[in-house]
């Protein structure tokens, strides 16, 4: 699917793939975006197809409960995605921190380690 649709981009159709779909054909595709878009190897392409999703088909929100309901469960989807993200940006940089440390810490340990230590009494 996701190789369909990086072929339509490709050849400029995947606006007029996604023009004039009713419920019954909106709902799969959108059902599909909100399952697969935070698949690494699919979530840039997946993204450019929901954004544009979202630009063509936002002015009929709100007429259908079933389409409202995935495209809620589609921005929830992100939304966990975005904190994921947030939190691993963050468990990364105390990494960097602590590893930051370590090797100071282990860059000083060599020249220190011959200096004779002193017993103290």
């Amino acid at each position: 699917v996701v190789s369909i649709v990086e072929e339509l981009v490709q050849r400029h159709g995947l606006r007029i793939a996604l023009q004039g779909r009713d419920q019954a054909t909106l709902q799969p595709l959108v059902a599909f975006l909100a399952r697969q878009i935070t698949h690494p190897p699919f979530a840039p392409t997946l993204i450019g197809v929901a954004n544009l999703l979202l630009d063509m088909y936002a002015p009929v929100l709100g007429q259908s409960a079933a389409i409202d309901e995935l495209f809620v469960k589609l921005r929830n989807k992100l939304e966990s995605e975005m904190r994921l993200q947030a939190e691993l940006a963050q468990l990364l940089g105390a990494m960097d921190v602590l590893l930051a440390g370590a090797v100071q810490q282990s860059t000083m340990a060599g020249p220190l380690a011959k200096i004779p230590r002193v017993a103290h009494s």
